[in-house]
């Protein structure tokens, strides 16, 4: 898929502030479809664990992705309950239920816990 366009970045947005000191910098990008992309690389300030990031929504993040005709659909887990999402046409939240028990049976067991991580990546 081909990038279209190069989106401005703001100066001090924590996702995409370009002179944010504990910004992430994320460029984003127009693609020939209609979608928009990002890649970029967290700093070691944003991590929750080694690794790891956990993003967060704002109060007015629902609004924003429904009355945003560019956004498609949203992806995320239930990590954090958000019930004000149930009802919502573009969010989609995945259970993690399944592996956090698989996790916790596969350390009662003393069996490999990274295994069960495989099929998430």
């Amino acid at each position: 898929m081909k990038i279209i366009s190069k989106q401005n970045n703001s100066r001090m947005c924590v996702v995409c502030g370009l002179e944010n000191d504990y910004g992430i910098k994320a460029p984003f990008y127009n693609m020939e479809d209609g979608s928009v992309m990002t890649i970029f690389k967290y700093k070691d300030i944003h991590q929750s664990y080694p690794n790891r990031v956990h993003a967060l929504f704002n109060n007015n993040a629902l609004d924003r992705f429904e009355n945003n005709p560019d956004i498609n659909e949203v992806v995320t887990t239930d990590t954090i309950s958000h019930p004000e999402f149930a009802n919502s046409k573009k969010i989609k939240v995945l259970s993690i239920a399944e592996m956090i028990s698989d996790v916790i049976k596969s350390h009662e067991s003393h069996e490999a816990i990274k295994d069960k991580y495989s099929r998430f990546h």
